[in-house]
């Protein structure tokens, strides 16, 4: 704990919370069983009777979330993010009423962040895809603004670091047959400027394209390779302060 070396909340399987007073010596349960994991737990910096505790994996999904104790980890109860999987976690520590909580194995992936403790949630889904998994959260311990997550595509599917920034426009949905209107989860699409290419199998069929604020280009090309072969080509113009469904 940061008032103390000698206080330690962990998790201890089977969605259990145990505590030290001792630095380690001994421990005693303080959040019975429920999920199957709680792979972190943040403590309050300028409050360390505050903690908060991610829930991930196990029935009923109503102990899945985002728990929390006011009194030193002696009692935990459950915020208002609820009934679902939650990973990665970390807090402002320049203003510890923010936090952000990532998604896993769930197939609307995201970022829930809160800025009053944990009593009220936003989800943040824009860049990510169907089954994103938020590995681990940090915020800069100088710069609450600045955020990064560890994603993988499912569970330990490569993926890559993303970094929270603004976007004034952007344009998202499915590549769908134009005769059926099934959504075509094989192939490619890419997109030009800037070049980047997606897969269609990885992404399920959803692909997203977000526009940074200093970002001044409008017009952008997107294609879609099926086997390898062009299968369609559309140029879509951005609009400032708008997300594009197509």
């Amino acid at each position: 704990r940061p008032d103390s070396s000698n206080i330690l909340l962990a998790g201890s399987g089977a969605g259990r919370i145990s505590k030290s007073t001792n630095g380690g010596a001994t421990w005693h349960q303080v959040k019975s069983a429920g999920s199957s994991e709680i792979p972190k737990i943040v403590i309050d910096p300028s409050n360390p009777q505050v903690a908060y505790g991610s829930a991930f994996g196990g029935s009923p999904s109503s102990v899945l979330g985002v728990w929390k104790s006011t009194d030193a980890g002696e009692n935990w109860s459950l915020t208002s993010l609820q009934g679902i999987n939650i990973w990665s976690l970390d807090l402002d520590q320049s203003n510890p009423n923010i936090l952000y909580a990532g998604t896993f194995e769930e197939y609307f992936a995201g970022i829930y962040k809160s800025t009053d403790a944990g009593t009220t949630w936003q989800f943040l889904d824009k860049g990510f895809l169907p089954f994103n998994s938020m590995w681990n959260l940090k915020i800069n311990p100088v710069d609450g603004s600045t955020v990064f997550v560890g994603v993988t595509n499912n569970s330990f599917g490569f993926n890559g670091v993303f970094q929270l920034v603004d976007a004034n426009a952007g344009v998202e949905g499915y590549v769908r047959d134009s005769v059926t209107s099934f959504i075509i989860s094989t192939g490619t699409i890419t997109n030009q400027p800037p070049g980047s290419s997606l897969s269609l199998s990885t992404s399920y069929g959803a692909y997203s394209f977000y526009r940074f604020t200093a970002d001044t280009v409008s017009s952008h090309t997107f294609s879609v390779y099926l086997s390898g072969n062009l299968f369609k080509k559309q140029t879509i113009m951005l609009i400032n302060d708008s997300i594009l469904t197509q």
